[in-house]
This record gives structure tokens, C-alpha cells and sequence, in this order.
């Protein structure tokens, strides 16, 4: 990943979160969701097991992508808000569920 940045940022307070808006530069296949959680963790020092990425965004004709993601503040309000498909789609099955 060439360059990665925070184009919009809304804090959601009710929530416990904050709504984030990114815009990635890549080269080649568009980014898993794991590498783009990683990348935002290790640049902008996000704790991985509070963030959601609700999409990827790719942008025609570019290697580009926007990213929408959340960022909880704590456990307790990711469990009971983050929703169960994305934190499915952004977790890594395991070689259990692989095979069967």
C-alpha cells in the first residue's frame, strides 16, 4: 500500500464510536479487509479488536479504494453495537470452519 489517509472523521458519541472515512492508494488487488485493518491500526494507532470496516469503496479507473470503518470506544459498546455480518466478513475464518 502505497498511501493511506483520513479524508472525514464524525465522532458519534451516543454510539461510543467514531466514524471514519479513508482513501487508500494500492498497487495491484484491491486490499483485504484484514491488510486495511492493519494498516489503519499500525499507522493511526486504532485498537484492531474495536474497528469494523463497514466497505471498501474501490474507485473506477484508479488503484484507489475509499474505506468506511468504525472505532469503538470500548469492548462493551462493540459487542453491543458493532453489526454481527461485518464483524464476521472481518475476522479470518479459522481452518475448522474452512474444511467443514
Amino acid at each position: 500500500m502505497k498511501d493511506l489517509k483520513i479524508i472525514n472523521e464524525k465522532a458519534e458519541p451516543l454510539y461510543k464510536r467514531k466514524f471514519f472515512v479513508a482513501k487508500i492508494i494500492f498497487e495491484g488487488v484491491t486490499p483485504s479487509r484484514e491488510e486495511v485493518k492493519k494498516e489503519l491500526s499500525e499507522k493511526f494507532k486504532f485498537n484492531p479488536d474495536l474497528m469494523v470496516v463497514e466497505k471498501i469503496k474501490t474507485i473506477f479507473g484508479e488503484s484507489a479504494a475509499e474505506i468506511y470503518f468504525y472505532v469503538y470506544d470500548d469492548e462493551s459498546a462493540f459487542k453491543a453495537l458493532a453489526k454481527e455480518h461485518l464483524i464476521k466478513r472481518d475476522t479470518k475464518p479459522s481452518e475448522e470452519e474452512q474444511e467443514g
